[in-house]
């Protein structure tokens, strides 16, 4: 038995009123279209199924499996979408006088053109920040935005945001130990940077890199391996 077949009989035990009634009363058109749909001379829709199914008191699948399939379908794409847009975060994008003139990271930002949306699970201590130097050529370029979560401890390898010196800087971090004193260094990976070390410099770590979201300008390669915007 096809969908038009199936609507035929549930008509056939169920109708209360006229075709032209229906149609009218249902949104699916003249009396007519009404006819057309149970002979099977339009082919049904999803939209026309669910008003006769309104109309009839029956469900979709009484008249069309397949249709209540899709219907199914697109409700739990719905919910995957819902969840996924609720699970995301807006995470304030800050400057370096920002990051020198407060003490704490603020947790929320409703400024659409200071944020950005992830879906990192992070804490609510998490901001982001624009790599403004080639300290870090060649894998990080001026314009990139890094995401960065704060009272994260910093392990040896990872990337930090940090204050030095009234300035901030984005480094490597690494760790070693000299007389039993822990020294850490802010190591770059452009060699025409210094390295920073708390041994002659005050160094506070601000955030410690999740996410990398990349500018692509248009960059052009040198012989000599180096890189310059276009």
């Amino acid at each position: 038995m096809n969908d038009n077949e199936r609507l035929r009989k549930i008509w056939q035990e169920s109708h209360k009123y006229s075709q032209r009634e229906f149609g009218e009363k249902f949104g699916i058109g003249t009396g007519a279209a009404v006819s057309n749909y149970l002979l099977g001379r339009i082919p049904l829709n999803l939209n026309v199924v669910i008003k006769f199914a309104k109309g009839l008191g029956c469900k979709i699948e009484d008249i069309s499996p397949s249709m209540a399939l899709l219907v199914q379908s697109a409700e739990k794409l719905t919910t995957r979408v819902e969840r996924t847009e609720s699970s995301q975060s807006r995470i304030p994008i800050l400057s370096d006088d920002y990051l020198l003139a407060h003490a704490t990271i603020p947790k929320y930002q409703r400024s659409d053109s200071n944020s950005i949306i992830s879906s990192l699970t992070l804490s609510d201590d998490q901001f982001a920040w624009i790599v403004s130097d080639q300290s870090m050529a060649p894998d990080f370029f001026p314009g990139d935005l890094l995401l960065f979560i704060s009272g994260s401890s910093a392990n040896p390898g990872s990337f930090v945001l940090s204050k030095v010196d009234g300035g901030i800087v984005f480094r490597k971090y690494t760790e070693q130990s000299v007389e039993n004193k822990l020294i850490v260094n802010l190591k770059p990976l452009n060699p025409d940077y210094p390295t920073i070390s708390n041994r002659s410099k005050e160094i506070e770590i601000l955030g410690v890199l999740k996410e990398l979201r990349r500018n692509f300008t248009i960059r052009k390669t040198h012989r000599g391996g180096g890189v310059f915007d276009n």
